[in-house]
């Protein structure tokens, strides 16, 4: 048996390497991993369209730039070098791959700390008949003059994408509609760094040079999605660490820790543009994978969660070792992450328990912009029926004594009793049912008097008040028929009341909203549905 190399075609591997799904902004990303890593204090990408309809991308950067022989292993597909002071780089073909998806033709320039200025160009045309084969040496003069373009006169290194092709990109999703244009391909890479690279943005990674990156000219702006402006203050940030065993080699196993803070947003309807700023769509929510300092994807909920608009505020950090590479089966795009089972089942856990919360939170914010958004005038109505009808009723005579104390003539004849008077502002002249912030005792209700009216005032922080009333005052005359019940209740303990007996209606009051809250709460998962239908939620 004889060993032989199998080397692959270059043609058919490097077309195949092309077409690993890249968008424009992943591709620039990877490069631009390249320039962090190269401790860049400013990064330059320019997009040129050009006559024939293709486009010149430059990425440059002010790094420490490279040798000769540093860039003959920069360019080598797989390379086993590191070439930064990270471990930004997965594979060694981020560069490689992200160029050769947009243009069969890129070059890298670059000034290294000798100052000799040097280029290596590949291009898919000549893999035919030169496989594997990149031209690299000295820089000529233009080369030199682009990179001190973009490196002020220093170190530093330009990947220039000489025709690349956007057309797949930029034609319409439908036949008959318009095409996009390049601007929006500029737009969606300023939005993805802004993301992706935040924490290099704002200072915030030790070791780093504060940096700063423009794309055609205009200053990108670190966008962190954690920032405390967009918290909810009704929310404390969760944070769990966890550890993955990993068999490194058979029979060594390492514990690789891994961490997650799981976070709650401001909604729009607790500041609009807060939430603007806050990019609240459902793009823009769920896990954002962190390794190294960089976001590794556009957030998503890694099967975890089922899609809910309910989960729309809540966002989740989840910083990652380079150990866990293999385990979550990063791609070379850095975009593609699968959560082994053990890592699943820990955060799908975790995950649950805070989604369960925030539904519960959810819950009570909304029977708040309920209450908040139950009309004034929901009473009204029986008001005006009660007053009508009262002159037809028998009703009792109140005599003040002073102190609270009134002589009462009822239908079992004179007493002397102690009686609460009214003790807040009616909102008109008519008004027998108000409803009121609280009451003593947290009861539903309590009657009061109003010189010689009878007055109802109505807890609205009790339970049956928030999720009975409150959801049924689209519907006037359920409204009226709750009063109507309520007043009669009070009616009758008026015209019937002695001094003797007055605990005992106090009690009943007590022992009734007690009863009332337990039905309430028992139906509140029921109950909440309801006034999610009838109640807008931004």
């Amino acid at each position: 048996m004889e060993r032989v190399k199998i080397l692959p075609d270059a043609v058919r591997t490097l077309n195949g390497l092309a077409h690993q799904g890249y968008t424009p902004e992943v591709a620039i990303a990877d490069i631009v991993d390249n320039s962090v890593s190269a401790h860049a204090g400013v990064i330059k990408i320019r997009f040129s369209e050009q006559p024939d309809g293709s486009t010149t991308v430059i990425i440059g950067d002010d790094g420490v730039g490279m040798d000769l022989e540093t860039l003959r292993d920069a360019m080598q597909i797989g390379s086993s070098a590191q070439l930064g002071r990270t471990s930004l780089s997965v594979y060694g073909m981020g560069m490689k791959t992200a160029s050769l998806s947009f243009s069969s033709r890129f070059r890298v320039v670059s000034v290294g700390p000798s100052g000799k200025p040097v280029k290596a160009v590949m291009d898919l045309a000549e893999q035919e008949e030169n496989p594997w084969t990149i031209e690299i040496g000295e820089a000529d003069q233009r080369d030199l003059r682009l990179v001190e373009s973009y490196t002020d006169n220093g170190t530093g290194t330009v990947v220039v994408w000489e025709t690349a092709d956007f057309k797949d990109i930029l034609a319409p999703a439908k036949p008959t509609g318009r095409a996009k244009k390049i601007t929006t391909i500029i737009d969606n890479v300023d939005e993805y760094l802004a993301m992706a690279f935040h924490r290099f943005l704002l200072g915030r990674v030790d070791g780093y040079p504060p940096l700063r990156m423009f794309v055609n000219d205009k200053e990108v702006e670190g966008w962190d999605p954690f920032s405390d402006e967009y918290l909810s203050t009704e929310w404390e940030i969760a944070d769990d660490q966890f550890e993955l065993e990993i068999e490194e080699e058979p029979g060594s196993v390492v514990k690789v820790p891994y961490r997650m803070k799981t976070y709650r947003l401001l909604s729009k309807s607790d500041n609009e543009e807060v939430a603007k700023r806050a990019r609240m769509g459902m793009v823009w929510q769920g896990i954002f994978p962190i390794r190294e300092n960089r976001v590794l994807q556009r957030p998503s909920w890694l099967n975890t969660l089922r899609f809910h608009p309910d989960w729309n505020v809540l966002r989740v950090s989840l910083e990652l070792d380079p150990a866990l590479d293999k385990v979550t089966k990063t791609d070379m795009k850095k975009s593609g992450l699968v959560l082994p089972p053990q890592m699943w089942e820990s955060i799908n856990e975790r995950l649950g328990l805070y989604s369960r919360t925030l539904r519960q939170q959810q819950r009570e914010q909304k029977k708040r912009l309920a209450a908040q958004r139950a009309p004034e005038e929901m009473h009204v109505a029986s008001n005006s029926q009660i007053s009508s009808a009262l002159p037809s009723l028998e009703t009792p005579q109140f005599t003040s004594l002073g102190s609270g104390q009134y002589k009462v003539e009822t239908v079992f004849g004179e007493s002397l009793t102690q009686l609460s008077e009214l003790d807040v502002g009616l909102t008109s002249r008519d008004t027998r049912i108000q409803a009121v912030e609280s009451l003593p005792g947290d009861v539903l209700f309590e009657p009061r008097l109003n010189g010689g009216d009878q007055v109802i005032l109505l807890n609205k922080n009790h339970p049956f008040y928030q999720q009975i009333y409150i959801q049924l005052y689209r519907t006037p005359l359920a409204i009226q028929g709750l009063d109507f019940l309520l007043y009669s209740l009070a009616h009758a303990e008026w015209l019937t009341r002695t001094d003797r007996i007055k605990e005992q209606f106090g009690r009943m009051r007590r022992e009734m909203s007690e009863t009332l809250r337990q039905f309430v709460l028992e139906m509140e998962d029921v109950n909440v549905d309801l006034i999610d239908d009838e109640v807008d939620d931004d």
